[in-house]
């Protein structure tokens, strides 16, 4: 086992053992559209994933009103729960409320998503 799947371990039990902080969310992906010149169809079909995730305030120094706002938060996601390629079109939902996703990181290790959104 190299480092980076060391660090992706060590992520992953450290994520299982936050036990009640995490929430249920639903990421949706949204693709940019596909035309079909054949039928002269544009699809934009919505994938969603359950996933678990760590939600986070952003502290007050981070907090500049132009990148981060005072009513963003954070959401922490295991990489390996969301393989996919974000985009600032896809978003998530927790109960009623839509939260578009704004920016994300992934750690060196390709072990965590740091995702910020806002409502």
């Amino acid at each position: 086992m190299g480092l980076k799947e060391a660090f992706q371990k060590a992520a992953a039990a450290a994520f299982n053992a936050a036990g009640n902080v995490k929430i249920a969310i639903t990421y949706s992906s949204v693709p940019n559209p596909t035309y079909v010149p054949a039928t002269g169809v544009v699809t934009e079909a919505e994938t969603d994933y359950s996933v678990n995730a760590i939600r986070e305030e952003y502290k007050s120094r981070e907090i500049d009103n132009v990148n981060i706002k005072p009513k963003d938060i954070k959401f922490l996601i295991l990489y390996e729960d969301l393989t996919i390629v974000l985009s600032t079109k896809d978003y998530a939902t927790i109960g009623a409320t839509r939260w578009n996703v704004v920016d994300w990181e992934i750690d060196p290790a390709d072990a965590l998503w740091t995702i910020q959104v806002r409502q």
